[in-house]
């Protein structure tokens, strides 16, 4: 029995030598080039799948997901926030993010393999060791829902289908100033895109949209939505912008595009 263990514990030893060698010498590559081993790239990938089917279980039930408003709001930010990783009907991944480790997926064929709760623990959390940044304030755990919502929508979704909900009057029509950004979810206008979807700003005051620009930026108001938004706009950026909204007239709300059935 002494024999034994005096053999455990050389072997121990050996193995704790053996580490310390490979962490400190650098003998592993830590390389994104190099990829993963395979049984890395199981291991990490198996253990995520049942991570995350575990322990969103405990999430809320989903709002109304067909929602348009919902799946309007998620357009919006989907096309800064997801599609430049993963990208979108019409946007191809771009190599340099195809060359990470691992690289991110293309949404359109692993959205299916998703619940909505699941989806929305993804959203929300992030994931470790991928580069999947988790949503920028774990304040707000009811906005996920609207990426949650355009992303059911999104296989088989066609380029123009996506440009229509995701960039709406921004399409192709950049004026190249922060107001661009926006559009995308208010409009120029202010009116909003879809009823419900955001707050109408024509009908806020210009002291009170420059002051809620600022609390976004700092933190101090809690959204993943705006304060990424908010967060790139200097002083004099914010100012214009309350002061564009504020004073605009809205004309009739345009026509809602249909979700991607």
């Amino acid at each position: 029995m002494r024999r034994f263990l005096v053999r455990v514990a050389v072997l121990l030893a050996s193995l704790g030598v053996c580490a310390f060698l490979v962490t400190r010498i650098g003998l592993v590559s830590i390389a994104a080039s190099s990829g993963h081993w395979g049984i890395t790239a199981w291991l990490l990938h198996s253990t995520m799948i049942h991570a995350v089917e575990l322990q969103s279980a405990a999430t809320e039930d989903p709002p109304d997901l067909d929602d348009p408003g919902l799946i309007q709001r998620g357009a919006g930010h989907f096309h800064t926030g997801c599609a430049p990783c993963h990208g979108a009907p019409g946007l191809p991944q771009s190599p340099i993010v195809l060359s990470m480790t691992p690289a991110p997926p293309s949404l359109v064929e692993k959205v299916p393999e998703w619940d909505p709760k699941e989806l929305h623990w993804i959203v929300q959390h992030g994931v470790k060791f991928s580069g999947m940044p988790a949503w920028a304030t774990q304040a707000r755990p009811d906005e996920p829902w609207a990426v949650v919502a355009f992303l059911r929508k999104l296989p088989g979704m066609t380029p123009e289908a996506y440009r229509g909900l995701a960039l709406g009057p921004a399409a192709g029509k950049g004026r190249g100033d922060p107001i661009d950004g926006c559009a995308r979810c208010h409009g120029y206008d202010g009116l909003g895109r879809a009823p419900g979807a955001v707050p109408v700003l024509a009908r806020l005051g210009e002291p009170y949209l420059y002051a809620s620009l600022k609390a976004y930026a700092s933190g101090e108001r809690p959204s993943g939505v705006m304060q990424p938004q908010a967060k790139g706009l200097d002083d004099a950026a914010m100012r214009a912008l309350a002061s564009t909204y504020a004073g605009a007239k809205p004309a009739a709300r345009p026509p809602t595009p249909a979700p991607h059935p």
